[in-house]
């Protein structure tokens, strides 16, 4: 943990350093400015750690608000910095353009004040579209022929969900949105392909039941992503079994004579100690 916290201080804070710098230059900070720039930015890479102390301590309320704001504020940064070391690589090409070139379109660029109004112009649009589309939950159909079913079986419908993240930030609301597109699907079998919880969960036996009353007639399978392992692999298999699915981990099944399925760990299993792996 201690070489995690370090290694997560040493990064997420540096790119934290690379955004102060740019923000200072380009938009000319006062020191009053300067100063309360600095207190957020502290704030948000000590964010993340504080949201977890807060959820282990039982304070979702306050750790789901602080959840928001910190990832928010992580997405935007990102992208903040993405669009600047883009614009640097240009403004490092049009340098060399200009001497080269006698051309007047080599002189046309923007000020670094430009630059970083366009960069943060781009975040906020990118994480405001993000936002809105990250709230619609689209189905995708794909249609695997086989020869190789029962002459008495037409078809399996398999519904498959991944990487849900059920825990502090994405509950019941956003489980209901998904489970409908489940229903509307009318599956024979359903799986869960990693990442179904994250976390500490908030009102867990409401959400394993929502996740039970879905009816297979072939059931409900599930492998471990590497959040299974991150929110405390006991903890989360035991969720998935009252939720109703049936676990593989390094093992196969034979449905019915009909279909067989196989399911595997995360490779992420192998960063925890060996209780924490199938025996």
């Amino acid at each position: 943990m201690i070489l995690f916290l370090l290694v997560y201080v040493s990064i997420y804070g540096g790119i934290h350093v690379y955004a102060f710098m740019k923000l200072k230059r380009g938009l000319e900070l006062g020191i009053a400015e300067n100063l309360l720039l600095v207190l957020l930015m502290l704030l948000m890479v000590a964010a993340p750690i504080v949201v977890r102390m807060l959820e282990h301590n039982g304070q979702d309320a306050l750790a789901r608000g602080l959840a928001y704001v910190s990832f928010i504020w992580m997405a935007l940064l990102f992208i903040f910095i993405s669009a600047s070391f883009f614009f640097d690589i240009y403004k490092l090409l049009h340098l060399l353009m200009r001497h080269v070139s006698q051309s007047p379109l080599a002189n046309l660029t923007l000020t670094l004040r430009g630059f970083v109004l366009l960069s943060i112009f781009l975040s906020v649009a990118i994480v405001i579209y993000g936002y809105f589309e990250a709230l619609h939950v689209r189905t995708e159909y794909v249609t695997i022929e086989t020869d190789k079913l029962s002459s008495n079986v037409e078809k399996i419908r398999v519904a498959q969900i991944s990487d849900v993240h059920l825990g502090l930030i994405v509950g019941q609301s956003r489980l209901n949105r998904i489970l409908e597109k489940v229903r509307n699907a009318r599956p024979d079998m359903l799986v869960s392909t990693g990442d179904l919880v994250d976390g500490q969960m908030d009102s867990p036996e409401n959400l394993a039941n929502m996740l039970r009353n879905i009816p297979t007639q072939y059931g409900k399978y599930a492998i471990t992503g590497n959040h299974e392992f991150y929110a405390g692999l006991e903890r989360a298999l035991a969720f998935t079994e009252k939720a109703g699915f049936m676990v593989l981990r390094g093992e196969g099944k034979t449905i019915k004579d009909l279909i067989n399925i196989a399911g595997v760990d995360d490779p992420a299993r192998g960063s925890y100690r060996p209780e924490h792996m199938v025996s």
